[in-house]
Formats: C-alpha cells, sequence, structure tokens
C-alpha cells in the first residue's frame, strides 16, 4: 500500500512565498541592483533620489491569509477599494484646489 503525502496548507503558502521572493530578488538582480535579505520573506536594495540621497527600497512578500471569521483574501476587491478611495481622494483635492482658485481670482479683481 502506499502512503500519501499531505502537504499543509502551511507548507503550501511558505513554499508559494519563497518561489516568489526568489523570482522578485532574481528580477531586481538582473536589472543590476544590489539585493540584501534584511528578514525572511524581505529584501532591501539600495537606491538614489531625485536630489542624489541615499535611500533604501524595502520589498516584503507575504501571502494574505484573509480575516478571522474564515472570508478568504480577495485582492481584487481589495484594489477595487483602492481605487475607489484615490478617486475620492483626487475629487476632494480638485474641490480643494477649485475653491482656492475662486478665492484668489476673487482677491485678484479688482473692488469697486
Amino acid at each position: 500500500m502506499s502512503e500519501t503525502k499531505t502537504i499543509t496548507a502551511t507548507a503550501l503558502v511558505n513554499a508559494m512565498r519563497e518561489k516568489q521572493y526568489a523570482r522578485i530578488a532574481e528580477l531586481l538582480t538582473a536589472e543590476g541592483e544590489e539585493v540584501l535579505q534584511t528578514k525572511g520573506a524581505q529584501l532591501v536594495f539600495p537606491a538614489v533620489d531625485a536630489e542624489g540621497n541615499d535611500q533604501f527600497i524595502r520589498v516584503t512578500v507575504e501571502v494574505p491569509k484573509g480575516s478571522r471569521d474564515g472570508t478568504p483574501y480577495d485582492g481584487y476587491a481589495e484594489a477595487e477599494a483602492y481605487k475607489a478611495e484615490q478617486a475620492e481622494k483626487a475629487e476632494k483635492k480638485a474641490e480643494v484646489d477649485r475653491k482656492k482658485a475662486e478665492k484668489e481670482a476673487k482677491k485678484a479683481t479688482p473692488k469697486e
């Protein structure tokens, strides 16, 4: 009789995370970046900002599990929520900018 090995959910997640981590590190290294591992699934690489200051970019690879009530993580839903949030912020900013421009225009208009 053959014995079937069962892979745990944790082992599956760990394997997926490790595979994607290696893939990201390989892509960055191929682009000439110096990739440094700082934690199990976290890497950093040096970068220079627009003013020539040395900085680091940190990338963390994680596999979200979802909520404690058993609802699985939905990346599509999170992306849509983020998109809507950004659109709302842009709308509010546009309104603030419009009011500011109206106020400035009012100040610039000579009084009679």
